[in-house]
């Protein structure tokens, strides 16, 4: 008889909860860029050219430069780069 007693204390809580419980409402914060303004632009973090008259995110053209190479013995299957490391699987 204790048993149920303590399985309905637990029992009735819970279905309480989940009688006069409502679904929560959430709010959803969205911001489309346009590129008609640079209001949003982080001129310290970014080099990108914001073209407000055509719309447009430009980034800088680069070229690419050799840093360095390595002639392993057999094939390379693949690298792995950690920091300032390139580790080669041959």
């Amino acid at each position: 008889m204790k048993k149920q007693l303590d399985v309905m204390g637990l029992l009735l809580p819970v279905l309480l909860v989940v009688l006069f419980s409502t679904a929560a409402d959430a709010t959803v914060h969205r911001y489309m860029e346009d590129f008609s303004t640079t209001q949003y632009k982080d001129t310290l973090n970014t080099t990108a050219w914001w073209d407000t008259v055509t719309g447009e995110l430009k980034l800088w053209p680069f070229e690419l430069t050799l840093a360095g190479s390595y002639d392993t013995p057999g094939s390379a299957y693949g690298v792995a780069i950690c920091g300032d490391y390139a580790h080669v699987a041959a």
